[in-house]
């Protein structure tokens, strides 16, 4: 049994799945073991039909009671092809560690673990019920290197804090970094979680988060900075849910501002049926730059450039299985940007012409997920 153990563990991950299954259990020491195969047929504009990995996932925890309230946590998320490589994106294969961390919970105070781990930002966002084409988090939702403290539930409320390590070293020289991209100072999250019974089959939960991450380059002066921060209220009557949510991140150069993102989530899903549900989402996403850059033709300076993104998602699923989930989901995307152009040789405070670029895409996916 100890051997099988040992084997699975190098190549099982955690997750908090309700899926996962105790395959050891003994003096104190439980293992689970879970995950899921995730795939997705999709069909977007001028693209081939293509069939995806959908984030697949191989998880464990692995937990020890210490004693007197106290225990030891441990946990490992392998996911195939890593969302890092664009060029693999979707495809079946590349097995790489998604989480990895280790820490200690004492009962009636909360969980504290160290490591490669999704940030307590990753649960603010309430509203979300897409599977595939779902909205952006604006906060930090995971971390390479992080501590993480969630609370206890205490009369509805919860905590969580994240610190994210940065590059180890202070300075970066043209030489190890010769792209002079900003490297990772550090960065810190607070999170604050409600949920309340306001009534029979009627309840309330709300979430926010506010998170800092500092960026260096050549120097440890703070060279760029992301200040974000999200709210999200989601109400859930018997079988329908309905959940609003907003975020901004302000990216500021040194003590200037540089951009703004803006992110608006609106969602309602019924459970019609005890194995399926539908559900529509309208996602809204926002970018304006506040300093000008120049383009690729001399002496021509953008101005004032604006970026708004609007997502209609319609879906349902259905459960075949208790571990067995298929589902279809369409979305219509519109995307719109526009700017202002100055010629900075004839005259830098006359504007020359204006963009006004738009694009539409409608996406069509069908979708299986097994868990286990």
């Amino acid at each position: 049994m100890k051997k099988t153990i040992i084997a699975l563990a190098t190549i099982v991950v955690f997750a908090t799945s309700a899926h996962a299954s105790i395959i050891y259990h003994n003096d104190g020491t439980t293992v689970e073991l879970g995950g899921s195969v995730r795939v997705l047929l999709a069909k977007e504009k001028n693209k081939r039909v293509d069939l995806k990995n959908d984030d697949s996932r191989l998880d464990m925890k692995v937990t020890h009671q210490l004693g007197s309230g106290l225990s030891a946590v441990s946990g490992l998320e392998i996911r195939f092809d890593s969302e890092d490589n664009v060029f693999s994106s979707g495809k079946f294969g590349n097995p790489t560690t998604n989480k990895l961390f280790a820490g200690l919970a004492y009962e009636g105070i909360g969980t504290l673990t160290l490591g490669k781990q999704a940030t307590n930002g990753d649960d603010v966002q309430l509203n979300d019920n897409a599977y595939a084409w779902g909205a952006d988090n604006n906060l930090l939702i995971s971390a390479e290197k992080s501590i993480k403290f969630r609370s206890v539930e205490w009369h509805g409320f919860s905590l969580g804090l994240d610190y994210v390590f940065g590059n180890a070293n202070k300075k970066t020289s043209v030489k190890d970094n010769p792209l002079g991209n900003y490297e990772d100072k550090y960065a810190y999250q607070t999170s604050l979680f409600y949920r309340r019974g306001l009534a029979q089959d009627l309840m309330l939960n709300l979430a926010a988060g506010y998170g800092v991450n500092k960026y260096d380059y050549e120097s440890t002066r703070t060279a760029y900075t992301n200040i974000t921060w999200r709210m999200a209220a989601q109400v859930v009557y018997s079988s329908m849910s309905f959940g609003a949510e907003y975020g901004k991140m302000i990216s500021k150069e040194h003590d200037t501002k540089e951009k703004t993102i803006q992110n608006l989530l609106v969602s309602v899903s019924y459970q019609v049926t005890e194995p399926s549900k539908v559900y529509v989402q309208w996602n809204n996403l926002k970018v304006k730059n506040h300093l000008a850059f120049g383009t690729e033709v001399d002496y021509l300076v953008v101005h004032n450039w604006k970026k708004s993104v609007d997502t209609l998602i319609v879906g349902a699923d259905y459960k075949l299985h208790k571990n067995v989930l298929a589902y279809v989901e369409y979305a219509y995307e519109k995307a719109k940007a526009t700017s202002d152009i100055y010629d900075y040789q004839v005259n830098p405070t006359v504007k020359v012409f204006s963009t006004n670029n738009q694009v539409k895409n409608n996406k069509l996916g069908v979708g299986l997920r097994v868990f286990f």
